[in-house]
């Protein structure tokens, strides 16, 4: 069997993973169907198969990597599906005999590979409506075919449009039988089927995200009969060699960030048809002459300082100037942007830079403003939580339940204070108990000033998403659990006023809370404290009155220089481009075209 067409039908399911079983086959065409799934390891097996289109299905999935043996492939079509992965480099590699690649409308992602370029026969690329990134490759005059003009002889033709098969035996007679090949594209934007055509050349690699510059190679493809590549975020300027491409009749580079002049051997072009720089950032002159007057204004509107008859819109100095060539003062405008971009992206640099060691820099040098800073980090993630808890409440979960009963066993509740928290059907939404606040999990725990007694239960642990506890002015007595200290969330902490005793545990966060969390504990020791523990040595103690006033000085030096730097920061990026624009007007105009410029882009 050498060709199998069951395109235009309503096959559904997955394509059957029996292609080893299948002999010299040649052209295969299962488009227009409704087949799902991933393509087949063994269609990789079909070596001598010359055409494989799939288009318009929903297969998923990256190509199969196994379609690199199947290298006497002119044609791969797998355009509208829902393939995914990046442009595997093997399709260059492996494929050299490639005439038409069609794999738009898909969800393939990453970046053009230089693989691409060793297509030397490819005449239609399409990968358009993709994800595609990065720069457009600028090896793209090794595409030789496209730099052909013209077509190719009647042996490629026969290659590209009628598949022959070989000495079919009918009646007794071998006979040669020949097949059309059904080519499907956007031609000036609009999709349109050719069968038994000439084929027409082009690149469409629009509706991606592609960045960075037009390569200025693209102009040594002479043959070539369309170009799209709008829909991008291409920028820089339009290439003059683009003017080299004398075959071309449809151009769409629109919706751009393209910037610069329109060059005049664009206008030289003389079979350009379809014209579309819209929605750019393009400037100067309009060039006129020949056939460029017949485009109207769709053509170019949505740049703001393009100027010229199809806008209806005059250029400054009308009565002096050459025809298709940029104004002397747009000249001078340009290079006074240039000066004006240069000058602010220095000075954001410079106000960032300023601003950001001057305060990062002490930090990585001293100690006390690290603890500070984690100090100022801590009281702002609580507060903002706190707010949010405010205005919703959450059901807790069952797990976090079980830890607060078991955390309530473990203390004495002689006044029943904690007369809410109970095991029954009635009272199982844990997050309406006394002193409890949930955001999907257990946040807050308040149960200050409650006559608790007996010792904090190692089971508060088990609350691993506390953001605040507090158990001040009790009667708690014992250790403070270890297991409290591994609690990662836990930004707010008041132990103080107990008869806590033994050493404050250390390691992770524990060490940014200051005395206030433990003070009125006449049993506890520790760095917090500066009060130090048995066995620990001869240190110098610091008094809890002394060791507050430290941290007090140390959070006042620390805001001073957090508000010194952002004011340093602010005045030197402030100052060095408003600085200039208030002394030189050239600088305003640049600033105010700046400004135009950047309303246009927003508004549309």
């Amino acid at each position: 069997m050498w060709i199998l067409d069951l395109s235009n039908n309503q096959l559904k399911g997955q394509l059957p993973d029996c292609w080893t079983s299948v002999d010299w086959l040649g052209y295969l065409d299962l488009s227009n169907n409704q087949l799902s799934g991933r393509i087949p390891l063994s269609m990789g097996s079909l070596v001598e198969l010359n055409v494989l289109v799939l288009r318009n299905n929903n297969l998923t999935g990256e190509l199969a990597s196994t379609l690199k043996n199947c290298s006497n492939l002119i044609m791969l079509d797998v355009a509208k599906n829902m393939l995914s992965g990046p442009i595997s480099s093997w399709i260059g590699e492996s494929m050299q005999q490639l005439i038409i690649l069609n794999m738009r409308e898909n969800h393939f992602s990453g970046n053009l590979p230089i693989q691409l370029c060793y297509l030397n026969h490819i005449q239609l690329l399409d990968l358009s409506n993709n994800m595609l990134s990065k720069g457009i490759p600028s090896c793209l005059k090794e595409l030789t075919a496209m730099s052909k003009k013209g077509i190719h002889t009647r042996g490629t033709l026969n290659r590209m449009y009628l598949i022959y098969i070989p000495y079919i035996k009918i009646y007794d007679y071998f006979v040669e039988e020949e097949y059309p090949i059904n080519i499907s594209l956007i031609w000036k934007g609009v999709e349109q089927r050719f069968k038994n055509a000439e084929l027409i050349k082009g690149i469409d690699l629009s509706s991606n995200k592609l960045t960075g510059e037009i390569p200025k190679e693209i102009g040594y493809l002479a043959g070539l009969v369309s170009l799209n590549l709008s829909r991008n975020n291409l920028s820089g300027k339009i290439p003059s060699e683009i003017g080299n491409l004398s075959s071309l009749e449809s151009l769409d580079l629109s919706r751009n960030q393209i910037s610069g002049g329109i060059p005049l051997p664009l206008s030289e072009i003389d079979n350009l048809g379809k014209l579309d720089l819209s929605h750019n950032f393009l400037s100067g002159r309009i060039p006129s002459g020949r056939h460029f007057e017949t485009f109207d204004a769709s053509s170019f509107e949505g740049n703001m300082y393009l100027c010229g008859e199809q806008l209806n819109k005059s250029c400054y100095g009308d009565g002096d100037q050459t025809t298709g060539k940029l104004s002397e003062a747009e000249a001078i405008n340009d290079d006074e942007d240039s000066i004006f971009y240069e000058a602010l992206y220095m000075s954001m640099g410079i106000g960032y830079f300023t601003g950001f060691w001057g305060l990062f820099g002490p930090m990585l040098l001293w100690r006390s403003w690290r603890n500070t800073y984690l100090r100022f980090l801590n009281r702002l993630t609580y507060e903002s939580i706190l707010g949010l808890n405010n205005s919703t409440e959450i059901k807790c979960i069952e797990r976090e339940r079980q830890a607060l009963l078991n955390f309530k066993h473990g203390l004495i509740d002689g006044y029943g204070m904690l007369s809410t928290w109970r095991d029954d059907e009635k009272s199982r939404e844990c997050c309406k108990w006394k002193g409890i606040q949930c955001d999907h999990q257990t946040v807050s725990l308040n149960l200050s000033r409650n006559y608790l007694s007996g010792e904090i239960p190692s089971e508060i642990g088990n609350l691993s998403s506390l953001e605040s506890l507090d158990l001040s002015r009790n009667h708690i007595s014992g250790r403070i659990p270890f297991s409290l200290s591994q609690i990662d969330f836990l930004c707010k902490l008041n132990l103080s006023h107990n008869y806590l005793s033994g050493r404050i545990p250390s390691g992770r966060h524990f060490e940014t809370f200051d005395i206030s969390s433990f003070e009125g504990n006449i049993g506890l020791c520790g760095g917090q404290l500066n009060r130090t523990c048995p066995r620990d040595g001869n240190q110098t103690a610091i008094k809890p009155e002394e060791h507050g006033t430290v941290n007090d000085d140390e959070e006042s030096v620390f805001y001073e220089a957090l508000y010194m730097s952002m004011g340093i920061g602010y005045f030197t990026g402030f100052w060095g481009l408003v600085g200039p624009i208030l002394l030189s007007r050239s600088w305003r105009n640049a600033y105010l075209r700046f400004l135009n410029r950047l309303k246009n882009c927003i508004y549309e």
